[in-house]
């Protein structure tokens, strides 16, 4: 990562404070459509599913390179 460790941790903080807006209002309107709680978990999880599957692609499209041990590690 070295130069762009940064950039990567500023894009993160904006996504997760994407996430912090968005969500509570969207989980009320679905509260409030639905009259529980199943479909704002629904919808939480299926976030997390995709962030999963993005995550798996992009550690396949950029895999991480392989660390030579020395005789200190």
């Amino acid at each position: 990562m070295g130069a762009a460790a940064p950039r990567l941790m500023g894009l993160m903080t904006a996504s997760y404070g994407l996430g912090q807006i968005i969500g509570p209002p969207l989980a009320t309107a679905l509260v409030a459509r639905s009259g529980g709680f199943a479909s704002s978990l629904a919808c939480a999880s299926a976030a997390l599913l995709a962030g999963a599957v993005m995550f798996v692609g992009m550690r396949r499209a950029w895999p991480m390179p392989i660390v030579a041990k020395t005789a200190l590690q």
